[in-house]
């Protein structure tokens, strides 16, 4: 029989998981805008620091998705984890990271034609 744990062991069993991944867990409200709203929070990287941001307002469920997803951002085939917190972690998908330099389907028109008037510019 599986052991059977409530949200908030799960919870406090991903945090300490996390940390001893080295990530660091941020617990601070996050709004983006008025027609966005609050965010629960996920995974980021700020100044070479892998850091989870949790927003305290979320519900518990809410912050055990937004730790997991965090935690599969590192590498955990080589680790002991906890059964019931492996179990929980196989079942969310890869996260690729987000680029913040703009792909080549995102180039807008708009970009092209500023890259291409700057070249010319440079050029004369």
């Amino acid at each position: 029989m599986k052991p059977v744990m409530d949200d908030n062991e799960i919870l406090d069993l991903l945090e300490e998981l996390a940390e001893s991944l080295g990530l660091e867990i941020s617990h601070e409200p996050i709004r983006l805008d008025e027609e966005l709203g609050t965010r629960p929070g996920g995974f980021c990287l700020f100044k070479g620091q892998r850091l989870i941001i949790v927003n305290p307002h979320a519900s518990v469920r809410e912050k055990i998705r937004i730790l997991s997803e965090g935690i599969k951002h590192c590498a955990l085939e080589r680790i002991y984890i906890r059964p019931i917190l492996r179990e929980l972690l196989d079942a969310i998908p890869e996260h690729k990271p987000r680029s913040v330099v703009p792909t080549a389907e995102r180039v807008t028109q708009d970009q092209l034609t500023l890259r291409d008037n700057d070249e010319a510019m440079e050029s004369t």
